[in-house]
């Protein structure tokens, strides 16, 4: 890819390599939804861009990442490309350092509500997941999600982030001799410190390809490129599948979202030392309280619809208390002044 666009609001970032400029990485922006734009600005002069891979943005903070070779010394290496000013300033970063025998390539970008970055890239045929809570200012240790098997190889693989929730999908091929692909799909509930099996989405022996992934409203949605027998399309066509919150044991693309009336208020809010939280007439459901980073302070079960949050032990701040009943998610700002 040589070009990755995101959106916060109304602005709009794009950031590209134009080939015919050799391998330099420009910026872009709008304001206005597209109405007009920022004039090009070259941002990266690099030796050999391999690709743009993607591109997020976060209130006044927007970052792409890249690989390639800085200068002609220079080893390959994963990049990370940040700005928390606008697009004003920029800061290129490692972030993934490479040797011959170990390139990644391929990476994506997600963001959660808190600003917490995700990243993730084909690696030694194997998906590799890094998180920042800094705008990628510092990285936590790298995370291997896929296990080495000499008889499958892991591809083109994409990441949804919502609030301590990771999706992930990839391409695999179970034999590395044919051009046979599948598309595989995990999920991680704590920040990727655990993960659940591999699930194979789309059950079948095509070659599938090109997976992308998107987090809306309770559900995960994955899209990919699959040729199969189809005389519309001369086998190839574009395929479409969706994972609800409320079955986490499978992929599925015939259940609908049921409609709900959960709500999350918070009084006194600001406050002090405790604030009840009420969740109408849900009396079941959990709630978890996140400071700015997406951190989990404390999890409470609601009785007959309210709980109590006694936040004599945590420093002054902004919280988060987040409700979640089958596919329903409601949260709340809260903020605590001592």
């Amino acid at each position: 890819m040589h070009y990755a666009v995101s959106n916060y609001g109304s602005t709009i970032n794009i950031s590209f390599q134009a080939p015919y400029y050799g391998f330099d990485i420009y910026y872009v922006t709008s304001t206005n939804f597209g109405q007009t734009w920022s004039s090009p600005r070259n941002i990266i002069h690099a030796s050999i861009v391999s690709g743009v891979y993607d591109n997020i943005s976060f209130g006044n903070s927007t970052s792409f990442v890249w690989d390639g070779y800085l200068n002609e010394n220079q080893t390959h290496h994963l990049y990370h490309c940040r700005s928390t000013d606008g697009g004003v300033s920029w800061l290129n970063t490692i972030l993934d350092e490479q040797t011959q025998t170990n390139l990644g390539h391929q990476i994506r970008l997600a963001v959660n509500q808190f600003g917490n970055i995700g990243a993730v890239w084909i690696e030694n045929d194997n998906v590799k997941l890094k998180q920042s809570s800094d705008w990628g200012t510092t990285w936590d240790s790298t995370i291997q999600v896929t296990s080495d098997c000499m008889a499958q190889d892991d591809g083109y693989c994409d990441i949804a982030y919502d609030y301590s929730n990771i999706y992930l999908v990839w391409e695999r091929s179970q034999n590395p001799l044919s051009d046979e692909l599948s598309i595989y799909f995990n999920k991680s509930f704590d920040y990727g410190q655990t993960w659940d099996s591999d699930y194979w989405i789309n059950r079948n022996s095509y070659r599938s390809m090109n997976p992308s992934l998107a987090v809306s409203k309770g559900k995960v949605y994955a899209v990919w490129l699959d040729c199969r027998a189809n005389s519309d399309t001369l086998g190839w066509g574009i395929y479409f599948s969706y994972w609800p919150y409320y079955a986490p044991d499978a992929v599925s693309d015939n259940q609908e979202n049921i409609p709900t009336s959960l709500s999350i208020s918070a009084y006194p809010n600001p406050f002090n030392f405790s604030t009840t939280l009420s969740l109408g007439n849900y009396v079941d459901a959990e709630i978890g309280i996140y400071d700015i980073t997406g951190k989990l302070v404390e999890k409470l079960k609601a009785d007959k619809g309210q709980a109590v949050w006694d936040a004599a032990g945590v420093s002054s701040g902004i919280y988060f208390a987040r409700a979640q009943e089958g596919n329903s998610l409601k949260s709340i700002k809260l903020i605590l002044l001592k």
